[in-house]
């Protein structure tokens, strides 16, 4: 387990760990991270085709055509299979 892997446990809020996201060989995320604490608001900034809705979408909702990577916790549990689950991650 690295070190994001391990804060996380400790961590409320949602922990994003080097998440990754493809549509068949193309990138569109590639091993992004961050975390947000309970009442915090966070905007994603940058420009077109940076990858700021696919990153979204990949944690909120279930594509087949889209290949994702990496971990989730919410409140400090790790969301295992959370791109299998009916898609989204709940806490």
């Amino acid at each position: 387990m690295n070190d994001v892997a391990m804060e996380s446990e400790r961590r409320e809020g949602l922990v994003v760990d080097s998440v990754s996201v493809q549509y068949g060989k193309i990138p569109a995320v590639i091993n992004v991270s961050l975390t947000v604490g309970p009442g915090e608001i966070v905007i994603l900034v940058g420009p077109n085709s940076a990858g700021k809705s696919s990153l979204l979408q990949a944690l909120a909702t279930r594509s087949r055509f889209v290949k994702v990577t990496g971990s989730v916790f919410v409140n400090g549990q790790k969301i295992d299979g959370w791109r299998r689950q009916g898609g989204g991650v709940r806490g």
